[in-house]
């Protein structure tokens, strides 16, 4: 598996498939996992979504195309619970307020530790130590060895079904 930014290697996407289409990488990778900054978002790498359109300064449809005629699919990495400002859904929430229709989308961090926490000095409350110190939880039985992993994935090409694994570790 290939793992990267589609400008890791290059300006973008094109110039890993120019990469990926030299001999010496012939049958070398069959799957591309593309990190998250294929789609529109905010200049954070692909973790502030405005919208699941491909960033086409990154990545095009032909791009996709080239690495799917050389045996590659794909692995994308999708945020979905983080948007930007940007994005539709949050401008309409500051356009509309209430009465829009994307306000169960956020939470105000406010309202929301105001019972559990002190304000701070920048005006956002701070909560206690007491209900960070468990925030965090690293689930150990998933980790550990002879835990489960679960990894859903989705496969380009004639096979589009989603593949499921569930892999001993």
């Amino acid at each position: 598996m290939f793992n990267a930014y589609p400008d890791s290697i290059g300006r973008n996407l094109s110039d890993t498939v120019h990469m990926l289409k030299r001999p010496e990488f012939k049958d070398v990778f069959s799957l591309f996992y593309i990190l998250p900054s294929v789609f529109n978002s905010a200049p954070d790498r692909g973790f502030s979504i405005i919208d699941y359109e491909l960033n086409n300064a990154l990545v095009t449809r032909e791009n996709l195309a080239e690495l799917n005629k050389l045996g590659i699919g794909f692995k994308f990495d999708l945020v979905l619970n983080h948007l930007s400002v940007g994005s539709p859904q949050f401008q309409d929430l500051l356009e509309n307020g209430d009465k829009s229709e994307y306000k169960d989308f956020f939470i105000d961090w406010n309202e929301f530790w105001k019972p559990y926490g002190k304000m701070g000095p920048d005006g956002y409350v701070i909560p206690y130590d007491e209900y960070l110190e468990n925030l965090f939880i690293i689930p150990t039985k998933i980790l550990s060895p002879g835990g489960l992993h679960e990894d859903i994935g989705y496969r380009s090409g004639r096979d589009a079904a989603p593949q499921r694994s569930l892999e001993k570790r």
